[in-house]
């Protein structure tokens, strides 16, 4: 009795510490820096697609402001473990330009991961220019539960906020609860070189992936931010990709 009362107490002292390490971590972080939304022309963290062309459009917006954001993507496979893309991050809200930024870049798969590169270019004098890579990697544990980790390098003004360099992790395990729907749970942190601290973001983003077809996928998240002076208490997407 004694030892399972031990036990039931030690659970309970982790419980509570990790309570109160996420409410130390959010005292001085905010949901996502630049280096998440505007570092690849992939709208999801993906390898290299299988089919010769893919086609993606997305949106993502936080309930209670008027900024809608709707990125589109476009690749093909020149040749096999080679990805080529391009994309446009566009944003409506009252500004000078609806459309900031083209992105191009290109993924090739190694023996493990795969290496991700991107070009970030401002479209009119208020939009700064990016520079990013990256490794991406999934893995499969079984028919029903994979996982996928992606890690960012950011560099120029406009994935660093005037730092010489971002980054970015991102972890999402998923689970098929039948087909063709999944769950998956998205860990995202990142930060900068410079200011470390007022720039560390962690976010959760629990999502459902329905397929539809062999090659079409519809991907719904929500994104939870910490608690800061730049927070988002939460963030709706939307991703419709078709693979051709």
């Amino acid at each position: 009795m004694e030892k399972g009362y031990q036990i039931l107490k030690r659970r309970r002292s982790l419980k509570n510490n990790f309570i109160i390490l996420l409410l130390l971590i959010g005292v001085n972080t905010w949901s996502f820096n630049g280096i998440h939304d505007l570092s690849s022309y992939s709208l999801l963290p993906r390898g290299v697609y299988s089919g010769p062309y893919t086609f993606g459009v997305g949106t993502y917006f936080t309930p209670g402001q008027s900024q809608i954001n709707i990125p589109m993507s476009f690749s093909f496979t020149p040749t096999r473990g080679l990805e080529l893309g391009a994309g446009l991050k566009s944003r409506w809200v009252n500004t000078s330009s609806n459309f900031p930024w083209l992105i191009f870049g290109l993924k090739y798969k190694l023996t493990s991961h795969t290496l991700l590169t991107n070009v970030l270019l401002g479209t009119s004098s208020s939009t700064s220019n990016g520079l990013s890579v990256g490794l991406y990697r999934h893995q499969s544990m079984s028919s029903h539960f994979s996982y996928r980790y992606q890690a960012k390098l950011g560099f120029l003004k406009a994935l660093t906020d005037d730092s010489w360099m971002a980054f970015e992790l991102e972890f999402y395990p998923t689970l098929k609860i039948f087909n063709p729907v999944s769950l998956e749970f998205g860990i995202i942190t990142s930060s900068q070189a410079n200011e470390f601290e007022d720039h560390f973001a962690l976010d959760f983003q629990p999502g459902i992936l329905v397929g539809i077809g062999r090659q079409s996928q519809v991907v719904t998240t929500v994104a939870i931010g910490g608690v800061g002076s730049r927070q988002e208490n939460f963030r709706v997407q939307m991703v419709i990709q078709k693979t051709l």
